[in-house]
């Protein structure tokens, strides 16, 4: 996973699934490998078998949000994160993939057809994203290489408080 390569993680979370069904860091790691390798069918099984054993596994329910986003449900992909903030209060990878989520948001939200209210949509969509990327930070976040470059956070790239996160600063409230 490091190293991003994801089908070799796969393998290895596999391997450590035949050791112990039960682990669910290794469910929720193997369906964010697959969600990386754009695998959705698989990818939610696992989070769903993670979530199973462990309903506090915050990979899982961010990873599953992310697919139920790229798949077009945007608001119920939305809904499921933001109904599991509350269990996840100081965990700095839900914040980050919380913002991931948004990313995705924005992404399908611009890609929908024009609507008088898209613009509004997607500043209310970045807030949100760049409100968990300063908590991820604040956190302890710090692999800012990995974020500069994680499609995800594609659509927030071009802000003026994404360029500020990604410096090691959130001193900065303006989009």
């Amino acid at each position: 996973v490091q190293n991003e390569q994801w089908n070799e993680a796969v393998e290895a979370y596999g391997l450590a699934l035949e050791i112990d069904p039960e682990l669910s860091d290794a469910y929720s790691g193997r369906g964010h490998c697959r969600l990386h390798l754009e695998q959705f069918e698989p990818a939610v099984a696992d989070f769903r078998r993670a979530l199973r054993s462990n309903p506090y596994d915050s990979l899982a329910v961010t990873g599953w949000g992310i697919v139920v986003v790229r798949e077009g449900d945007v608001e119920r992909g939305i809904r499921m994160v933001e109904e599991a903030t509350g269990k996840f209060p100081h965990d700095l990878l839900f914040a980050y993939n919380a913002a991931c989520v948004y990313g995705r948001a924005i992404e399908m939200t611009l890609q929908g057809p024009p609507s008088a209210d898209r613009e509004a949509r997607v500043a209310e969509l970045q807030e949100k994203a760049v409100t968990q990327l300063r908590l991820a930070a604040e956190r302890g976040f710090n692999e800012l290489d990995f974020m500069k470059r994680d499609p995800d956070l594609a659509p927030l790239q071009t802000l003026e408080a994404f360029q500020q996160i990604v410096k090691g600063s959130d001193e900065s409230d303006s989009r």
